[in-house]
């Protein structure tokens, strides 16, 4: 029996909706890692601490930017991602830069993998 191909429809917190169209199914998959083939974030060691950007969640407030020009800047789209270098920046106020996300775009861990911020 042939398999069937997922097609993946949304994914909201820990879930992924995927419909199978062959059997015209609607399945719910939790999912367990932060990325996956749907996932949009970008990821960049910095200062003893793991940043994510969800780029799904930016909608350009700018927030970040202002907080720390020398980490992010906006692509053509009008979302934060990483600035090319990797500046020496103050972790408290990188912690308070991703804090400024008006709609938590930043996530901050620790080397442990613990979430600081938001």
């Amino acid at each position: 029996m042939a398999k069937s191909k997922a097609t993946p429809l949304a994914r909201s917190g820990g879930s992924e909706h995927v419909y199978f169209a062959s059997t015209s199914a609607l399945v719910t998959r939790h999912l367990i890692l932060v990325e996956s083939p749907l996932s949009n974030i970008s990821e960049r060691p910095l200062t003893g601490l793991t940043i994510q950007i969800d780029r799904d969640l930016c909608v350009g407030f700018g927030d970040c930017i202002d907080v720390t020009p020398d980490v992010f800047e906006f692509d053509e789209e009008g979302i934060a991602i990483f600035k090319e270098d990797n500046p020496e920046v103050d972790r408290d106020t990188l912690l308070e830069s991703c804090l400024s996300c008006p709609v938590d775009a930043l996530l901050a861990l620790d080397g442990r993998g613990k979430q600081l911020a938001p």
